[in-house]
């Protein structure tokens, strides 16, 4: 769980973002998991940067990351903007 925290940590204070996904195998325990998580997250970052983020579980269940990949392969089609 530290390990989760810890990476958890770094995306909030590297980053700073609003809403934080959560993807891969622990979202099957998230529910068992994500108060002792969020605790040992909140513990290691002092300040708002910490409670503004919300952190939920993704709801794909298989390949999140193959369906962000795609989404970046496709994105020119959509005209969604591109980034550098």
């Amino acid at each position: 769980m530290n390990t989760v925290a810890l990476g958890i940590q770094n995306i909030i204070v590297g980053l700073n973002p609003e809403f934080l996904v959560v993807a891969g195998t622990v979202c099957r325990a998230w529910s068992l998991v994500a108060t002792a998580v969020q605790a040992e997250m909140r513990r290691g970052i002092h300040g708002l940067v910490a409670d503004r983020t919300q952190i939920t579980p993704s709801s794909l269940k298989e390949k999140p990351s193959l369906v962000g990949a795609i989404t970046l392969g496709v994105a020119e089609c959509f005209g969604l903007p591109t980034y550098h």
